[in-house]
């Protein structure tokens, strides 16, 4: 199942749309995954978000201890895409 969630709806709006639809991983842009973690605790279902775009540098640890911390595992999509590699072996 695919739900598009947008950013202008707020925050309660957002942690309704993804508990409602019992949603486990999320993909989002990485300005967005600072929200999510804040709001984490109002999120049970949520295991694993994935990052659209590259992380940067400085914020990558940042944002991995952060998630570590939540209980939520956090990848890019590089990092997806070399599992996918790594599994067609």
């Amino acid at each position: 199942m695919s739900v598009s969630l947008y950013d202008t709806l707020g925050p309660d709006s957002v942690s309704y749309i993804i508990n409602h639809a019992t949603l486990s991983i999320l993909f989002t842009a990485p300005d967005k995954i600072p929200g999510l973690l804040r709001i984490a605790k109002q999120l049970p279902n949520l295991k694993v978000i994935i990052s659209i775009d590259p992380l940067g540098k400085q914020v990558k640890p940042l944002l991995h201890a952060w998630s570590a911390d939540k209980g939520i595992e956090l990848y890019d999509m590089a990092e997806c895409e070399r599992f996918k590699e790594a599994c067609s072996e």
